[in-house]
């Protein structure tokens, strides 16, 4: 069926979130709701429409944030002793008869029949990812969760005010923020870390169509403190014979601005654990990438799971990412519940996403390895991107047994692997060597 009338109006309280239903165009790309659709081939799953008429004026728009993100949609409605008609509100779930699933008791009644139209969820790209539930937590804030291509993953929003620094040990954990450290260092550097954060955006999810990354090729007669010279890493990794080892990751660096063009080029700089040459193909990661002139944003936040489950590669747009911006990276397994954590702040303008994905099989944690890498994301792009160099600090890994070590220590004490990215006898990038304590710094050479 044909939409109806695009009104062209905006949320209250979400500005540039368009909330206006558009025809089907094959090829048009637009932004709707917070999703970014390519109809004709990847349109929402199914729009709803129907007429909603509120029956509270306490119910306003901003206060259903989490309905605004994805289909089924309630396209129209009337205002409480306001006009009738015009105006748009989009919601999850399923409309049902005199209620609409997920919003508050109360609020509205359905004033007609829904209509369903169905088109096919997009298997990657836009209009790919699709928030299945929006539940509010005890300490306020709400959980986020997302499912595409057959995984889900979930994220945190903390209510409007939440510090890191003065929460609890429990509401760092419900938020998905990095754990208070006791030691003193540790403690300065988190500190420094938290004290920047001001808001979780809502996300504006996209499910990548290639893998950004890949796992390395496993050594397995490498020693320890190994020279590597794999096609499309180059940085640190520590390296361990036992597949539960690691546990956490962390690191900071400045966003690596785009030089010059390279044939349609990209470049990712992340932190992960597993996937590394001291184990298994499994591997959690997050991070920045930057992609050349043929990508609809060149500076955006991801994260990705490679294992039994694929999740990602998810990029989010709502991070305001630009060169030169501090970023804190700080990627976690909690073997109890099977969850991993990956927080990704840009310190320099307050902005992080909180998220998480599991529970995980034992297909999609290997804990053998964990790395600091700039690597060339080859499915996605040409080349690697001209990006100068990647300043690494606070480099370093946990244990199980709760031990945190810098990439210098890891190195220093046999358990490293330095990975120089070579392909068809061309070196792309390298790192310094030797790493000092939390320090190091990935160089680019050549496009390709």
């Amino acid at each position: 069926m044909a939409s109806p009338p695009d009104q062209g109006l905006l949320t209250p309280g979400y500005p540039q979130m368009c909330l206006t239903p558009h025809s089907c165009v094959h090829g048009r790309r637009y932004r709707c709701a917070q999703v970014e659709r390519l109809d004709g081939r990847a349109c929402p799953r199914t729009i709803v429409y129907a007429t909603l008429v509120l029956t509270s004026r306490t119910c306003q728009i901003p206060t259903v944030r989490g309905l605004l993100t994805t289909p089924p949609q309630v396209r129209a409605y009337t205002p409480a002793g306001g006009n009738s008609g015009g105006m748009a509100l989009a919601g999850i779930g399923k409309v049902t008869v005199g209620a609409i699933v997920g919003l508050p008791t109360g609020c509205g009644v359905l004033a007609g029949p829904a209509t369903l139209s169905g088109h096919a969820q997009a298997s990657c790209g836009p209009g790919s990812v699709i928030l299945t539930s929006n539940v509010t937590l005890p300490g306020g804030g709400e959980r986020l969760t997302y499912s595409a291509a057959g995984a889900q993953w979930f994220t945190v929003i903390p209510p409007a005010g939440f510090s890191p620094l003065t929460a609890t040990a429990g509401q760092l954990v419900e938020y998905n923020f990095p754990p208070r450290p006791t030691a003193s260092a540790a403690l300065t550097q988190w500190t420094s870390d938290m004290s920047a954060y001001r808001s979780t955006p809502l996300p504006q999810y996209t499910l990548g169509c290639t893998p950004l990354t890949s796992s390395i090729t496993r050594s397995t007669a490498a020693p320890a403190s190994t020279f590597y010279y794999p096609p499309n890493w180059s940085g640190y990794e520590a390296d361990s014979s036992s597949t539960t080892n690691f546990v956490a990751v962390q690191g900071n660096f400045d966003q690596p601005a785009k030089q010059s063009s390279c044939l349609n080029a990209g470049e990712a700089t992340w932190m992960g654990l597993g996937g590394g040459h001291g184990g298994g193909s499994e591997l959690i990661q997050g991070g920045t990438a930057i992609y050349g002139p043929y990508s609809s944003q060149e500076y955006e936040v991801w994260f990705e799971d490679i294992g039994s489950q694929n999740v990602g590669p998810v990029y989010d747009a709502s991070v305001s990412l630009s060169p030169g911006n501090a970023i804190h990276i700080y990627v976690s397994y909690e073997a109890s519940n099977r969850i991993a954590t990956i927080y990704i702040a840009d310190n320099s303008t307050g902005q992080a996403d909180n998220q998480g994905t599991g529970p995980l099989s034992g297909g999609d944690y290997n804990g053998a390895t964990a790395e600091w890498i700039a690597e060339w994301p080859g499915g996605k792009s040409g080349g690697l991107i001209p990006f100068g160099q990647v300043d690494w600090s606070n480099a370093q890994t946990e244990t199980r047994t709760g031990t945190w070590e810098g990439v210098g220590g890891v190195w220093n004490s046999g358990h490293g692997g330095l990975d120089t990215m070579y392909y068809r006898g061309t070196g792309l990038a390298h790192p310094s060597y030797p790493p000092s304590g939390y320090n190091f710094t990935d160089y680019w050479d050549n496009c390709i």
